[in-house]
């Protein structure tokens, strides 16, 4: 059964590997070019946009925290693609912490948040992302190759961790994939 999984998430992940990114740019404009500054986290960076600075939240999905297992692994994977690299920045909306959230779509035209999950340095983040089913694929993907967070047997999700979760606790809701 794994197998299958695994063979139909690698299916998925190819197709839709090929689509481009014009559903993107059509449910929220073409965005702008920004330069990549700093990387606070996994999921968070901060870009220069003409002459002001924003930080923006990447959309759509939930890194490890910098002090929980594979967070380093996210910020440095996230630092490695964008830092002092110009990226197209893709508005979605701002947060409750007036933090732009966003794609960012790197110079050789792949997505940031789409790559993320699918190296297994994030989660989709399904609560906020519901519609978008390319992290699911992605996620599926990366758990059917046990690829980065996913290498473990149990993962803790970010968002159980910043409640202070513990790892005998049951996380039901982190497993199920819809």
């Amino acid at each position: 059964m794994k197998r299958i999984l695994t063979l139909i998430a690698l299916l998925l992940a190819m197709f839709s590997s090929t689509l481009n990114f014009s559903q993107i740019d059509f449910m929220y404009g073409p965005g702008y070019g920004a330069r990549v500054l700093f990387v606070a986290d996994g999921d968070t960076i901060t870009v220069r946009h003409g002459k002001r600075k924003e930080k923006i939240r990447l959309y759509g999905i939930d890194c490890p925290e910098k002090l929980q297992e594979y967070g380093l692994q996210a910020r440095l994977l996230t630092a490695k693609l964008t830092t002092d690299q110009i990226v197209s920045v893709i508005p979605v909306h701002k947060d409750r912490y007036g933090r732009l959230v966003a794609y960012i779509i790197l110079p050789d035209g792949s997505n940031l948040n789409y790559k993320l999950v699918c190296e297994g340095s994030a989660w989709w983040y399904r609560d906020y992302a519901k519609k978008d089913l390319q992290f699911a694929t992605r996620e599926l993907f990366a758990r059917g190759q046990r690829r980065g967070l996913w290498s473990g047997d149990d993962p803790l999700p970010p968002w159980d961790f910043r409640k202070g979760v513990s790892l005998n606790s049951s996380r039901e809701d982190s497993r199920r994939l819809f």
